[in-house]
């Protein structure tokens, strides 16, 4: 870790750049998976849509990995002494979680692009 962000009282910038890029895009992928299911099959704009729904998917993908790396080599901003053990405990747990659902949800990303990847090369082949 970053031993000049220990002491910290806030995220570094880009910490927080990361966070609401990241969040920005993983509503618009909902918003876009939403809409993109009531279109019908054999509409051309079908194809669009689901295309720009993986292309913004396999970036979050990246972006959450760059995330991940950047969170384990910098620390996060100290805690106020105020704050009870309970909620520094619940803090702690819920940054876990998000943390593993986050790159668990980028790996199922990268998974599916690959595989798309490999249809794509035997169909060619």
């Amino acid at each position: 870790m970053n031993s000049a962000n220990i002491a910290s009282s806030r995220y570094t910038t880009p910490a927080i750049v990361f966070h609401w890029v990241i969040a920005t895009l993983a509503l618009t992928m909902i918003v876009i998976g939403i809409f993109m299911t009531d279109i019908p099959k054999g509409n051309p704009n079908r194809a669009f849509y689901f295309n720009l729904h993986k292309s913004i998917g396999v970036t979050t993908a990246v972006l959450v990995f760059l995330r991940l790396w950047w969170r384990m080599r910098n620390a996060p901003p100290v805690l106020p002494t105020s704050m009870p053990t309970w909620e520094i405990q619940a803090q702690n747990q819920s940054r876990v979680a998000l943390s593993l659902s986050d790159r668990d949800a980028a790996i199922g990303i990268c998974r599916h692009a690959i595989h798309e990847i490999r249809s794509e090369l035997f169909r060619a082949v």
